[in-house]
């Protein structure tokens, strides 16, 4: 990372090596976090930023930021276009949610946190006080309960990470996952309400999931809490620093330290929170005027139309996690971190709805109150005191880091006939990794005797077993509006060791079928390589679950590829891209008539398309390309030179050419890094014409990225085709 002092705008700018942008803090001002000419930047080997804040006489030290990516909120039904069970923002659950320990403790593998098995461990309820003793009471002696000393009274976000919004019951649920006696009441949390009379204590209710305040004098259950282990998604700290009893919050504050500053204001009327990531609208009521919950739905779409608002076109309502998010626990009226730069938070618009809706009665909808941090269900309806407050970025959007390496690969036995089976994308393949959370993808065609399995290996790998999520779905697979693949084959969760291979199914078992198969990992500590391989094996990594709105689409913050695969090699109409002895039902169809000619198929052979569908994002698509000299004559003909066409349609010669859709064109070897590609700037893709350097060899496959210059509002089909052959 690269620091660079600002002193002209009294600000601290952040690179990446590479030279990239990546934030900035800092305002005029004495005040901590503001700056006088700053003149010069150090970082010590924690990762500690030191500036000489040169006006103001002073150096300041700033802790290493450490971004929490926020979880998912468990709802995976959709009630409205746009909201939480349609997009699903966040870190996707790990299955399983939990883990039984066998010594009657759970690890919750989302969090980490290790909670006692009976949720009603005391057999009664208790004053606030009485559970701060009982839980003091399980760590003495030599071994503690279960085997732990180190037994605490929860914090509230401690506590509301155990709510599943998809759940009308959270008593059922969590029975489900384990747990036993959990009681259908409020829970004592260790966390003060801050006011004036400090005797309330926030509290979460076990049944619905509602965030409460409660007197400390009267009884609720007590549910103890450890530390556990790192999980995929880290609690934050409340924000609570005064302690009001021995082992409170105050006293504790647990989770992930804030980091200073907590915001970052943009200079945009956008606000980055450096703790999530999440970027908001400065404004906090920027409608102007209160709205019902469909009304809210409607104004954060039209957020995204044309260049979007502020210049983006990904806002979306927040759902209850994100907007539980914003609370300080450590203060009031408004409940807000201190040096917050936002505006207009109003008393009369306290309440701000959620994108989540109520389980328990799907006519309500999950709020927050900014007064004091209530978390409460109210009708859709209602449209007084109600106020929205967009969102963007975050999990939901991949800005935390997930990329498409670049790296493309098909396998096929029909074409390994040809070439030699071990050479690049046939019968054996490898997806490079680069440091980060990168995604890899292959496309695979079934053939039922000599690949019905595909085996993944990383064998390289010397560190610990990676983490990753699986999609699995058709390669031609046309996209829905809202960017999400239809109805693909997702698997969460799965262990990738180096010394255990694992075996998938494909998306179609019917020989020819090609299946685009994405691996998104959650986290790669060094580069490496994941060795792809047909087998026989059977699958050993269970059923496919539902996906959700970010599965199978790769983002870098405002790009996303929509999971369209594509191929273009002459060595396919050498052979067959699909066999005579398959059924017509797979064989292309062009008008009324299945395709005879290999040369003819648009699928993969001397011309292919790619779809960018309807969406707020700026599409990207991308071709697969083996490069072969020669023209289109005889059986030999080569493809040493491709032209582009964005057209209306997917059918050969259908629709009309477009001729002002522009984007940036990356060409380079598929194996080969970014510093290799050549890129071409804003282009009109119409007639674009691609001829690589012949010199690096004959076959070698090269891939072709499309980035759109913007959104599209209707699709827009982008074809790629051989030289010699028209349009």
């Amino acid at each position: 990372m690269r620091y660079v002092a600002d002193p002209a705008n009294n600000r601290i700018q952040k690179f990446s090596s590479s030279g990239a942008f990546i934030t900035k803090w800092g305002s005029s001002g004495s005040g901590d976090g503001q700056f006088n000419s700053p003149y010069g930047v150090a970082v010590d080997t924690s990762g500690n930023v030191y500036v000489a804040d040169n006006g103001n006489n002073r150096i300041q030290k700033f802790a290493p930021a450490t971004t929490v990516n926020l979880p998912q909120t468990g709802q995976t039904t959709s009630y409205a276009a746009g909201d939480d069970g349609a997009l699903r923002a966040g870190v996707a659950w790990p299955n399983p949610r939990f883990t039984d320990n066998g010594d009657q403790t759970l690890t919750d593998n989302l969090t980490g946190l290790m909670w006692i098995k009976n949720a009603n461990l005391p057999g009664t309820t208790k004053t606030w006080q009485q559970a701060l003793d009982y839980v003091a009471s399980m760590n003495t002696g030599a071994i503690g309960t279960c085997g732990y000393t180190d037994w605490r009274l929860p914090n509230i976000i401690e506590m509301e990470s155990l709510v599943n919004v998809g759940q009308a019951d959270q008593t059922t649920w969590l029975g489900s996952q384990g747990f036993t006696n959990v009681q259908s009441s409020y829970y004592w949390s260790s966390t003060t309400y801050t006011n004036s009379t400090p005797s309330n204590v926030w509290v979460i209710h076990m049944y619905d999931g509602q965030v409460n305040l409660y007197a400390k004098s009267g009884n609720s259950y007590v549910w103890p809490v450890s530390s556990g282990q790192s999980g995929t998604s880290a609690i934050w700290q409340t924000g609570q620093t005064t302690t009001y009893a021995t082992g409170d919050d105050g006293a504790l504050q647990k989770g992930v330290a804030w980091p200073n500053p907590r915001f970052t204001d943009n200079g945009n009327q956008t606000v980055t929170d450096n703790l999530t990531g999440l970027i908001w609208t400065k404004d906090a009521n920027l409608p102007g005027t209160y709205k019902a919950w469909q009304q809210a739905l409607d104004y954060v779409a039209s957020m995204n139309t044309g260049a979007g608002m502020y210049g983006y076109t990904n806002w979306r309502l927040p759902n209850r996690e994100e907007l539980f998010s914003l609370i300080d626990r450590g203060r009031v009226s408004p409940s807000l971190p201190s040096g917050h730069p936002f505006s207009n938070i109003q008393s009369s618009c306290w309440w701000y709805w959620s994108s989540s809706t109520y389980a328990n009665d799907t006519s309500n909808a999950w709020v927050t109150l900014m007064d004091d941090g209530k978390v409460y269900a109210d009708g859709k309806s209602k449209n007084t005191y109600y106020c929205v407050w967009p969102v963007r970025g975050g999990q939901s959007d991949n800005t935390t880091g997930v990329f498409w390496t670049g790296n493309s690969s098909l396998m096929s036995y029909h074409s390994a006939l040809l070439s030699n089976p071990n050479q690049d994308g046939l019968a054996t393949d490898v997806i490079g990794l680069q440091p980060g959370t990168p995604a890899g993808f292959f496309q695979w065609e079934f053939d039922k005797t000599l690949c019905p399995h595909v085996q993944i290996s990383d064998a390289n790998n010397t560190g610990t077993p990676a983490t990753v999520n699986i999609v699995v779905q058709d390669w031609a697979n046309n996209m829905a509006d809202r960017g999400m693949p239809n109805d693909p084959d997702v698997y969460r969760g799965v262990t990738l060791s180096p010394s255990s291979p694992i075996v998938i199914a494909p998306y179609d078992a019917t020989d020819g079928a090609w299946s685009t198969v994405m691996i998104q990992f959650n986290n790669v500590a060094t580069a490496r390589q994941l060795g792809i391989s047909c087998t026989t094996a059977a699958p050993n990594i269970g059923n496919p679950v539902a996906a959700n709105g970010t599965e199978g689409i790769l983002y870098d913050g405002t790009y996303k590829w929509t999971g369209n695969g594509s191929i273009i090699s002459t060595y396919f109409s050498s052979l067959y891209s699909y066999r005579n002895t398959d059924s017509p039902s797979i064989r292309p169809v062009l008008g009324s008539s299945a395709l005879t000619t290999e040369e003819d198929w648009p699928y993969g052979v001397f011309r292919d398309v790619a779809a960018a569908s309807k969406s707020s994002y700026k599409p990207v698509v991308f071709f697969q390309w083996q490069v072969t000299p020669g023209g289109k004559s005889g059986s030999n003909g080569g493809c040493e030179m491709l032209t582009l066409y964005a057209t209306s349609a997917s059918e050969i010669g259908g629709g009309t050419t477009n001729n002002t859709v522009t984007a940036d064109i990356k060409v380079k070897p598929w194996n080969a890094p970014d510093s290799m590609a050549t890129v071409y700037n804003n282009q009109v893709i119409s007639g674009f014409q691609i001829q690589p350097d012949m010199s690096t060899g004959l076959g070698l496959w090269w891939v072709i990225e499309v980035k759109f210059n913007a959104p599209v509002t209707s699709p827009v089909y982008v074809h790629a085709v051989c030289n010699g052959v028209t349009l």
